[in-house]
């Protein structure tokens, strides 16, 4: 993914849209192709990622809420408009859950993501990273 938005013609026009659409169609990217494209590619990612989880956990109408909370927090401590920083903070969120459950309990194991978000909303309310987190073309 970093080297698709940093390197392809098509990470530019992303980048170029997101920063400030009106002055993108100016130079010639049609922006809501490129907003569809990025739909269609983040649902793709999500798609396969949904049928990986489908081999490890249940599923019910109800067992979206819970990735979607996990997906919140992670942006947020990551800092929005930050690709980087949402893998840095996911991967963050993966070992104080793991680390709290392991060394503390189990039980609370979620209540450990909470504690990282009010954390770093208390110390960064920005997020780890702040900025788009990528190279200017």
């Amino acid at each position: 993914m970093f080297v698709c938005l940093d390197r392809s013609s098509f990470g530019r026009r992303v980048r170029a849209a997101t920063d400030d659409p009106y002055a993108a169609s100016l130079i010639g990217v049609n922006v809501h192709r490129v907003a569809t494209g990025v739909f269609v590619a983040g649902s793709t990612i999500a798609a396969i990622a949904g049928a990986f989880m489908v081999t490890i956990f249940a599923v019910t109408p109800f067992s979206g809420l819970h990735f979607v909370i996990k997906g919140f927090i992670t942006a947020i401590v990551g800092g929005l408009n930050n690709v980087r920083g949402a893998v840095v903070a996911g991967l963050l969120l993966g070992m104080v859950e793991a680390m709290g459950a392991g060394y503390i309990s189990a039980r609370w194991q979620d209540g450990f993501g909470y504690l990282l978000l009010i954390a770093i909303l208390t110390f960064r309310p920005s997020g780890l990273m702040r900025g788009t987190g990528h190279a200017v073309a």
